[in-house]
């Protein structure tokens, strides 16, 4: 198989720093990789980590902005690169606190992303929990249990344990708000 190129391999560090709640250094080493080249094919992944930080830390018009640099991706014909901007768009909308406009791209786009790549694609791994907490945020009960249908009708071993734990989180506090309470502690 052929070798991760290096700016491959910084958006996987990058992605381990998000994930990892360590954002200055996400910060650092975008500031490190993406200084020598901003435009060069490889810093994509460390643009597209930085489209989550602002969304997650929730600067919008940032979120917004580097949004744009991937607006090619949608057209591309590569499903991966359509399913990380389907989760681009949801996190986007999540920052401009525009949930609703987040579950509807969400439940338009997961399904196709999980049968097409899987579950252990970028873009399901970024923005399942997103959607999932747009759901459970507006209260629809129904989508919500349809996310995690998504995931829940899959075979253990497709689903990777990141996306496992927010399917568990996702039962547990759709068990809590219909008041199921004695089924919500074992999904916590």
């Amino acid at each position: 198989p052929a070798r991760p190129r290096a700016g491959e391999l910084a958006g996987n560090v990058m992605a381990l720093h998000l994930y990892a709640g360590r954002w200055e250094e996400l910060d650092r080493l975008a500031d490190e990789m993406l200084g020598q080249d901003d435009r060069h094919p490889s810093a994509d992944a460390g643009h597209y980590r930085l489209l989550q930080l602002h969304a997650l830390r929730g600067d919008a018009v940032a979120a917004a902005d580097a949004l744009e640099r991937f607006a090619a991706w949608m057209d591309s014909g590569d499903p991966e690169l359509a399913a990380e901007y389907d989760a681009g768009v949801v996190l986007v909308r999540m920052a401009q606190r525009q949930a609703a406009e987040a579950l509807e791209h969400g439940l338009r786009t997961l399904g196709r992303t999980l049968e097409t790549i899987g579950a252990a694609s970028d873009g399901a791994r970024d923005g399942y929990p997103h959607v999932l907490h747009a759901g459970l945020e507006l209260d629809r009960r129904e989508d919500v249990s349809r996310l995690i249908g998504l995931l829940a009708d899959r075979a253990a071993g497709d689903v990777p344990p990141y996306l496992q734990a927010q399917l568990a989180r996702g039962r547990a506090l759709l068990a809590a708000r219909a008041g199921q309470h004695e089924t919500v502690e074992a999904d916590l």
